[in-house]
């Protein structure tokens, strides 16, 4: 069961436990398993060495095995936050092993003072709902997948007030918004196409779908980058959620900024892939921004605009908003260059090929 399980998981999500181990334990062997760990549980994951250890007899062993080896070994494995955990982790076992502590006493007065070991518990507490959320809401995912409701349903009602609540409201999340959703929301790469960003997309925007005329998605698209969704609606608002960021406008300002070159727009209409919408507005769209000839007001536009935005990016206080603003100042400035020059260059990605300089200073790497 549990490599039909992998597979399933693969071919939907495009990850796979790969590094963890699982460990399952006689009740003899857990029973001393958990005295030495100082586990009041029966079943534990091991982020240091990647290992999932279960209870084999009892009734919930495959329960936790869904939980411990699928839900903390994905986790650890791919979610940035559990990836960042496990390097922290293998940071502190390196200090010790050099730090050369020879017993518990040493072992104990050691972590007390340790920096990384103070990292590890407040990134800890930061990501514990995350962290066990995920685990939880994967016991009931599985559970359904492979027609064990009933020993879920028993195994789950033991549990305290706060986890039946957190539990829930992962599930509930997912139901509102997806599985996907949910794995993305909690640092898990983004694997997907364009029927998986369609169905994402009906979910989300139920309640307005029929106020939109297109969503188109475009950006980088890299699995560890947010999804970059631009809409055209008159009702839905543009918000950033850690992994979806929206940028909607109403028909009345996208024809607007259309008129306008807009490079925010144009980019989105000649670099996006149409995710929900009417396909023959997008196509009419697409053409006037590639065929519209160049106008001294949509010059003028884009050096104000780049004033406005470096103005803004003076302003600013938090690291993420100050570089976006920073880089649509120098975006609209050199979009207003080519343009002068009878150019267009309709998407960020030919600005960048042609003025890599100007825009390094905005590439924020990719930190595990």
């Amino acid at each position: 069961m549990l490599e039909e399980i992998s597979s399933y998981i693969e071919e939907r999500f495009g990850i796979s436990v790969k590094e963890s181990l699982l460990c399952a334990h006689s009740a003899g062997g857990w029973n001393q398993f958990s005295r030495e760990g100082g586990f009041n549980a029966e079943g534990a994951y091991l982020v240091r060495s990647r290992e999932a250890h279960v209870n084999s007899d009892s009734e919930f062993a495959l329960i936790d095995t869904f939980h411990e080896y699928f839900g903390h070994g994905l986790y650890t494995e791919h979610s940035v936050y559990g990836r960042k955990l496990y390097s922290l982790e293998q940071k502190l076992m390196k200090e010790e092993k050099e730090a050369g502590i020879s017993s518990k006493q040493e072992l104990e007065a050691f972590r007390e003072n340790s920096g990384t070991c103070k990292q590890i518990r407040d990134f800890q507490e930061k990501t514990l709902v995350s962290y066990e959320g995920f685990a939880m809401w994967m016991e009931w995912y599985l559970s359904m997948l492979t027609g064990n409701t009933g020993i879920y349903e028993k195994k789950a009602s033991l549990r305290s007030g706060n986890a039946k609540a957190l539990t829930s409201s992962f599930i509930e999340f997912s139901k509102q918004n997806t599985d996907y959703a949910l794995l993305y929301a909690n640092g898990f790469p983004k694997h997907y196409n364009i029927g998986i960003l369609g169905e994402i997309a009906r979910n989300i925007f139920r309640n307005d779908l029929s106020s939109i005329d297109f969503a188109l998605v475009y950006g980088s698209r890299k699995p560890c980058s947010d999804i970059d969704l631009f809409i055209v609606s008159d009702k839905i608002p543009c918000f950033f959620t850690g992994w979806l960021d929206v940028y909607s406008v109403s028909r009345e300002k996208f024809s607007e900024l259309l008129a306008k070159q807009d490079i925010s727009i144009t980019d989105a209409l000649c670099s996006g892939e149409l995710v929900y919408g009417d396909s023959a507005f997008f196509q009419t769209a697409r053409n006037n921004a590639i065929e519209s000839a160049i106008t001294k007001e949509a010059v003028e536009f884009h050096l104000n605009h780049s004033i406005k935005a470096g103005e803004l990016s003076l302003k600013c206080e938090n690291p993420d908003e100050k570089r976006s603003s920073a880089r649509f100042s120098v975006s609209y400035r050199l979009n207003a260059i080519e343009m002068e020059q009878g150019r267009k260059p309709l998407t960020l990605k030919e600005l960048e090929k042609k003025y890599p300089g100007e825009f390094k200073a905005f590439e924020k790497p990719y930190i595990e």
